[in-house]
C-alpha cells in the first residue's frame, strides 16, 4: 500500500497496481470500502462514511484518534504523541530545555503509558559489571528516579506522573513501583508490532554524550539512524549483561551494564 494505491514489485519495481477509491488496507493489501455509518482518521481529520462516500471531514484540533476514527476530546490516545516536563535536547544549554515528547502506547482510564520518543540520554545501566543486571538494585533506575525525575519535571509534572507497580522477570520475577522506568522485552514486543516502530531518533545532547547508533537499511524512509537503547530486562545468559534494543527491534541480545554509550528512553505512566 502507498496512500490510497495498491503496488506490485515487477522486476525489482513498485508499480501501480489500482488506485483505492477510499483507502488502501496495510494489512491486507486490498482496497477498503466506504462502509456508511463508520469513520476513519485522514491526516487530522475525522471522516464519516455517507451512502458510500466519505464526508469531507472535521479538523481534529486535539488529534484524530485512529482507533475509533474520531476527533480526541484529550489528545491522548494509543499512538499520539504529546510534551510533558523538559530536558536539555539540542546541547545548548543557553538556551534552556527543550520539551520532551512522549509516544502514548497504552491507555487504561484516565492513565497513558508513554516512552520517551527520543534518545534523551545516555548512561550506564550499572558502574560496574559485578553489580549484575538486577533492575531493583541497578544505578540506572537511581538515576532515573532521583536525576532525571528531578530534571526533566516540574512540581505540576509530578503531581500528574503515577508511581507504578512495575514487573521485571529477575529471577522469576520482581516487583518495583517507580516514578519513571524503561520498558521490558515482553513490552517491547506488545507495543512495537512493526520492527521499524523501534527506530528512536538521537538528541543532539545524546549524540555528544557518545551515544552508540546502529543502521536498520529496511526502514530507510526518514532517519534510519537509531541509537540502542536500554531495557529493564536481564539478559537469559549473562549476569553482567542487560537487554538493549536494536535498530530493528530486536531484543535478542545484551550489552555490558557498564558500557556507557548506550540510549535512554524513559517511560513513565501519567494522569490526564
Amino acid at each position: 500500500c502507498s496512500g490510497s494505491v495498491r503496488e506490485v514489485c515487477r522486476n525489482g519495481f513498485w508499480n501501480a497496481d489500482e488506485i483505492c477509491g477510499y483507502t488502501c488496507n496495510k494489512d491486507t493489501l486490498q482496497c477498503e470500502e466506504c462502509e456508511s455509518g463508520s469513520y476513519r482518521c485522514s491526516g487530522n481529520k475525522s471522516r464519516l462514511c455517507i451512502e458510500g462516500g466519505w464526508d469531507g471531514g472535521t479538523e481534529c484540533e486535539k488529534g484524530c484518534d485512529s482507533s475509533n476514527g474520531k476527533c480526541s476530546e484529550t489528545g491522548y490516545y494509543v499512538g499520539n504523541t504529546v510534551t510533558f516536563g523538559f530536558y536539555e535536547q539540542d546541547n545548548n544549554t543557553t538556551n534552556g530545555k527543550e520539551p520532551i515528547e512522549w509516544r502514548i502506547l497504552y491507555l487504561s482510564g484516565n492513565k497513558a503509558l508513554m516512552l520517551a520518543e527520543k534518545v534523551l540520554d545516555v548512561h550506564y545501566w550499572n558502574r560496574l559489571e559485578t553489580q549484575g543486571h538486577r533492575w531493583m538494585t541497578s544505578e540506572i533506575r537511581t538515576w532515573l528516579n532521583n536525576d532525571f525525575y528531578k530534571t526533566a519535571f516540574s512540581s505540576t509534572d509530578k503531581e500528574r506522573i503515577v508511581a507504578s507497580r512495575i514487573l521485571t522477570d529477575y529471577s522469576g520475577g520482581e516487583e518495583t513501583w517507580d516514578n519513571v522506568f524503561l520498558l521490558s522485552k515482553t513490552e517491547i514486543e506488545r507495543y512495537f508490532p512493526d520492527e521499524c516502530d523501534c527506530l528512536a531518533d538521537i538528541t543532539e545532547y545524546a549524540k555528544a554524550n557518545l551515544a552508540n547508533t546502529g543502521i536498520n537499511p529496511l526502514c530507510s524512509i526518514g532517519n534510519p539512524v537509531s541509537a540502542k537503547w536500554w531495557l529493564r530486562s536481564p539478559s537469559e545468559f549473562f549476569s553482567e549483561e542487560a537487554i538493549t534494543v536494536g535498530p530493528s527491534c530486536d531484543t535478542d541480545y545484551g550489552f555490558s551494564v557498564s558500557n556507557k554509550k548506550v540510549g535512554v528512553r524513559p517511560a513513565i505512566w501519567v494522569e490526564f
